[in-house]
């Protein structure tokens, strides 16, 4: 892949249009090309641009969109509507070139709400006929996702292959270098893209978990499962048979119970109902009695009936009567009324007349005074006028005055000011006047300083790189010692001679630390494995013992389950027995057989049997009989249940037992398979200690011990070779950092009095200059302020004159206008004629109106009382004839209701007014009803207890004996049904078990088999988070990227070699990358402790392997690198450079290198510069 053209367009601070063409002029005859320009001028946003067109992303933006630019206010160049970048790249593949172009634009609304707001980016993707052909055809348009994926396929990198490959960015440089083993796999797994490695161990894992679930589930319910013995199945069928005979019989005996049970209960039943019938027949007799009353009643009414419409038509009168009287009585309330108003009205009508003629003759008097003090109004505002306008001049004068005054006090303190600080400035150019030379001086004073700071931070950093603490926190105690290199001389000679005494002691001379660590690993693993073995071996033994202890115990109890099953069949025979003669003695002892008993006689044949013998003839002796048979029976029964609960306890035993040695098998069978592993283990650490030690030890721990004091000896060797060069190291960098320390103290002395600090005295000789000019501004600034002082004074005294003028004649003009003022106030005070006038006539209008008010009162007055009399008149008329109407009416009706049989009116009324008429009727009907039902069913339930009474006498028990008998009849047969249910549950349990059991252990043979796989392929590969494969795989990866880094590095640096270094511990990861210098007997160093320089040389060589690995695939033509060269010095820079340029000539690649380097813009003629333009944008110029 090689980029022959970009094209940018309004990015950061390139403003405009900008084309960078390597196929053209000086970039096309230059494979080494230097992109450099000063700090902010836009050289990284090449790269962005680059990024941009292929991935929609940078190194500083790695979420490019429209959100995302409107907050971070990037990329688009501030003020423009439109952001460009167009790359042409050209992909060789089969040996056949094929060009295209990644095109990326953002861009900001022009109208409406949306101006200025940033669109959403956009990116396109074209195949070209050539380099900057304009005729391409799109591949891919629109959104990241659409175009990125497209683009990645034809270059054959995805973003973070690609600044690793490619371009080496800003914060991207050393990123793989410093990180930690998690960070640097993490790293490594995105430019590999070896995400499948997690995956695949994550897979297994979660395979070889599910099964060995599934199968410790397999093993849970198998043991759950029991099973029944032959002998237990036959013990369980003869029972069966034994129950069905016992429920055939104890059925028999049920029925007849039943039967009996059946014939008390109906006859109970009828005397129940019969009762019930008896408490109703009494409760409707009670009720008929109550609605006696109610029954008259509703004769009565039914009497009334014909006079009800005469009755309502009288009654209607009489409240038409009532009404008249009441309306009567209001009328004479409102005559009298009328009559006390009339007098009050007439009175009323004299008093406002009077009130009105006074009023009216007072006018003439108020008018004379109105017209006086209107006179004195007239002179009075005439002379406030006047007044006024001397007081706008005189206040418009007093401002000028104040003005002025302020105008000559600001001027006369200006003065004064400038005075003074032309003296304080005029001593301070004095006291300085040296400064004058020192600018010429400032460039070497600050050249100096930045070497020796330079050697400063050189030897900081070999100090901060030394590893070992202790010899760290010694190095810094010394450090402000001033026989600093003499205590690095002692330290170093003793160094050397505890060296010299580690490399005699040791035993094993041709071993390295990996060999020590390997040894250490293999014995300790193979103490702990024979130890397992061994633990293992006593496990079995001690569990064959239990299972020996086990077996005995087993076989005892199911003897004595045996015993007690036996016992329990023999007990529960005597139990039958015994309830079968308690029932028959107590049916012997009934009280209805007694009765039959008392008239059996010696040689007469029994009324019920017909026998002639008669054993019980006497009742004591069978009450003993029975009495001491129910004791034999409850005796049996606790007996039974003892037995009972005995059993239990047995089979409980039994079922623990069972369960124990179930488990016991299984440990047996997995301690046997566990010895044969860890014993063909134990042949593989046999071989291993004979290919190290030439033969087994025959003390594994005693070996051990020596390892371990020869691997320290070892240990103590690479530390004090370590420090040795770390001596070295600092002795020289604290000497160059001497020296150029001593060379700026004597430049820096001539001005030490001034200040310690060089930029304090260069802003002070800045300082000196401004201060000379401003000393010259002062002198004419003091010569305008004293012109000014002198024009205000004559100004002032003017003002000042008209002032007291206008005073005078504004005092005169108030004092006429108080006299007028005091004048009118003592004849009329404060008070205005025109409302005076206005108040007059309001007055007059309310009296004239009070009058015309009572006359017209009077009128309406009279005109009402003669309506009223007129209609009392009438309602007096009416009422005489309404009564003597109502008198005829009651005398007829009296009349008719005697011949009715009421006596009186009130007697007719109250027949009239009963309430619920259609409710009596309803009720009285119903009892009707009711009585004829109760006497039928009464009939019915009589002739049913007469048949009833003779069978229910022919009964042999009575009705308790029965229902005890039946109830322990019902009880026998429930035991043994359950006992049944039991026995056949137990059964069908087992033979579902045994076919569950069956398939169970097919199941198992088959997850076992299926495990042993996964078992396997999970301890090689699985882990939950995916990182033991994909660790495994990472380091494969990176010792690749090592190799291929090394092959640079004998260009780069041939000092350094990159190498892989294991931990000492088993298990534990080392975090650090680690390089072999072969100038110093191939000591092993730690990257981190290296300077600047050969980090950078390092990380180079990184980026340039990584640049290889990525080319398996595609040619990679165009390298970026982007800064890292300013920490190397001049031997080191002109090494690399000399470097890349073979590297350029041998894989024929374009280089490209942004720095601000001066050493390396002169190395390198053709150039891509960024020139600063101002207002913070920038130009890209080609040479």
């Amino acid at each position: 892949m090689k980029i022959n053209r970009i094209f940018i367009k309004n990015i950061n601070s390139l403003k405009g249009k900008h084309l960078v063409d390597f196929n053209e002029g000086s970039l096309a005859q230059s494979e080494l090309v230097a992109i450099v320009g000063p700090t902010g001028a836009g050289k990284s946003t090449l790269l962005d641009a680059i990024l941009l067109a292929f991935y929609n992303k940078t190194p500083r933006y790695q979420k490019v969109s429209a959100n995302e630019l409107e907050k971070s206010g990037g990329l688009v160049t501030r003020g423009e509507s439109e952001a460009i970048s167009s790359v042409d790249f050209e992909v060789v593949k089969d040996g056949k070139a094929s060009h295209y172009r990644a095109h990326w634009t953002a861009s900001k609304g022009q109208r409406g709400e949306a101006k200025n707001e940033i669109r959403n980016y956009r990116m396109e993707f074209s195949e070209l006929k050539y380099s900057g052909d304009d005729q391409g055809v799109i591949l891919a348009e629109g959104r990241e996702n659409k175009v990125v994926p497209v683009i990645e396929d034809i270059v054959g990198l995805h973003y973070d292959q690609f600044v690793k490959a490619v371009m080496l960015s800003q914060g991207e440089f050393a990123k793989l270098l410093k990180a930690d083993r998690k960070q640097r796999n993490q790293l490594l797994e995105k430019v590999t893209r070896s995400f499948d490695f997690r995956d695949i161990s994550i897979k297994a894992y979660q395979a070889y978990d599910q099964r060995k679930k599934e199968l410790e589930e397999l093993y849970k319910d198998k043991e759950r499962i029991n099973v029944l013995s032959i002998e237990e199945k036959e013990e369980i069928e003869k029972k069966l048979l034994e129950y069905t005979e016992q429920l055939d019989k104890e059925a028999l005996v049920l029925s007849k119970y039943k039967k009996t049970k059946d014939n008390f209960d109906n006859f109970d039943k009828i005397l129940e109902e019969l009762s019930a019938l008896e408490s109703k027949e009494n409760k409707l007799k009670e009720e008929l009695q109550t609605f006696e009353p109610k029954k008259i009643s509703l004769e009565l009414f039914e009497s009334a009936l014909p006079l009800q419409a005469d009755w309502k038509s009288l009654n209607d009168q009489k409240v038409a009567l009532k009404n008249l009287n009441q309306e009567k009585e209001k009328l004479d309330q409102s005559l009298q009324s009328f009559e006390d108003q009339w007098n009050v009205l007439n009175q009323n009508q004299k008093m406002t007349d009077q009130s009105l003629l006074e009023w009216t003759h007072k006018k003439d008097m108020l008018e004379t005074l109105w017209k006086s003090v209107e006179g004195y109004d007239k002179e009075i505002d005439k002379f406030n006028a006047e007044a006024e306008s001397f007081a706008v001049r005189l206040k418009d004068t007093s401002e000028k005055k104040k003005e002025t005054e302020s105008k000559k006090a600001q001027s006369q303190q200006q003065l004064q000011e400038l005075d003074k600080n032309q003296t304080q400035l005029t001593e301070w150019l004095k006291e300085k006047a040296s400064l004058e030379s020192l600018s010429s001086e400032l460039g070497k004073l600050e050249s100096a300083q930045a070497q020796s700071l330079e050697y400063k931070s050189h030897f900081d950093q070999e100090v901060s790189g030394i590893e070992d603490q202790s010899l760290l926190k010694r190095v810094k105690i010394i450090l402000n010692d001033s026989q600093f290199t003499d205590h690095l001389d002692n330290w170093k000679f003793k160094t050397e001679s505890e060296l010299n005494e580690a490399k005699g002691q040791r035993i094993f001379n041709d071993w390295d630390i990996e060999k020590y660590t390997e040894a250490e690993i293999l014995l300790e693993k193979a103490s702990d494995h024979y130890q397992n073995i061994a633990k293992l071996s006593q496990q079995k033994k001690e569990a064959l013992e239990r299972k020996t202890s086990l077996d005995k115990e087993l076989k005892q109890i199911d003897k004595e389950v045996e015993a007690q099953r036996i016992a329990i069949q023999h007990t529960e025979l005597s139990e039958t027995e015994l309830k079968a003669k308690v029932e028959r003695l107590k049916l012997e002892n009934n009280k209805s057989v007694l009765g039959l008993r008392k008239s059996l006689q010696k040689g007469q044949p029994c009324a019920v049997c017909g026998s002639l013998d008669h054993p019980f003839e006497h009742k004591e002796d069978q009450i003993d009989e029975t009495k001491q048979a129910e004791k034999q029976l409850e005796e049996i029964n606790k007996y039974l249940k003892k037995l009972t609960v005995e059993l239990q306890s047995f089979e409980k035993k039994k079922v623990a037992g069972q369960t124990s040695l179930k488990a016991v098998d299984m440990e047996i069978s997995k301690a046997e398979k566990d010895l044969i592993a860890l014993n063909n283990e134990k042949t593989n650490y046999d071989n291993k200690f004979k290919y190290l030690f030439s033969e087994i030890p025959h003390n594994l721990f005693t070996q051990l011990e020596l390892i371990k004091q020869d691997k320290k000896l070892v240990e103590r060797i690479e530390k004090y070779s370590k420090f040795l060069l770390v001596f070295d190291r600092i002795q020289q960098s604290y000497k160059r950092w001497q020296a150029s320390q001593e060379s700026f103290k004597s430049l820096f002395a001539p001005y030490q009095a001034f200040s310690a600090d060089i930029n304090e005295l260069k802003l002070l000789s800045e300082d000196y200059t401004l201060k000379k000019d401003k000393a010259d501004q002062l002198n004419n600034d003091i010569k305008l302020a004293e012109n000014d002082l002198t024009n205000l004074n004559t100004a002032f005294d003017q003002v000042n004159v008209e002032y007291h003028q206008v005073d005078a004649q504004y005092q005169v003009a108030k004092e006429q206008s108080k006299g007028f003022k005091n004048a009118r106030e003592a004849l009329f005070g404060d008070k205005k004629v025109e409302a005076e006038r206005e108040n007059y006539q309001q007055e007059k209008d309310i009296r004239t109106k009070a009058v015309t008010e009572v006359k017209e009162a009077l009128v309406k007055n009279q005109t009402e009382k003669e309506n009223q009399t007129t209609n009392l008149q009438k309602t007096v008329s009416q009422i005489e004839q309404m009564e003597q109407d109502i008198q005829e009416k009651q005398l007829n009706l009296l009349a008719r209701s005697v011949e009715k049989g009421f006596e009186t009116l009130e007697d007719l009324q109250q027949a009239l007014e009963l309430k619920n008429i259609e409710e009596l009727k309803a009720e009285n009907k119903q009892l009707e009803v009711n009585k004829s039902q109760i006497s039928g069913a009464k009939v019915n339930i009589l002739e049913r207890k007469e048949k009833l009474e003779e069978i229910v006498f022919l009964e042999p028990l009575d009705k308790e004996e029965n229902q005890r008998r039946l109830a322990e009849t019902e009880l026998r047969i429930d035991e043994v049904k359950d006992k049944v249910a039991s026995e056949k549950a137990e059964l069908n349990h087992s033979a579902k078990n045994e076919k569950e059991a069956e398939k169970l252990l097919k199941s198992i043979s088959k997850k076992e088999e299926e495990l042993k796989t996964w078992i396997c392929l999970n301890d090689m590969i699985g882990s939950a988070s995916g990182d033991k494969f994909n660790d495994y795989a990472q380091s494969l990866m990176l010792g690749i990227l090592l190799e291929y880094a090394n092959k640079h590095l004998d260009s780069l640096s041939p000092r350094y070699r990159f190498v892989t270094v294991h931990s000492k511990k088993e298990g534990e990861k080392i975090d650090d990358l680690f390089v072999k210098d072969m100038e110093m007997g191939e000591d092993i160093r730690a990257i981190r402790t290296l300077s600047g320089g050969e980090t950078f040389l390092l990380s180079l060589s990184l980026a340039l392997g990584l640049s290889e690995m990525a080319s398996q695939r595609i040619q990679i033509e165009s390298l970026f690198i982007d800064e890292g060269f300013g920490t190397l010095d001049k031997d080191t820079l002109e090494e690399a450079l000399s470097t890349l340029e073979t590297l350029q000539n041998t894989t024929n690649k374009k280089i490209m290198i942004i720095s601000h380097v001066p050493e390396l813009q002169e190395r390198i003629p053709t150039q891509i510069r960024l020139h600063k333009t101002g207002n913070g944008y920038s130009k890209i110029i080609t040479d």
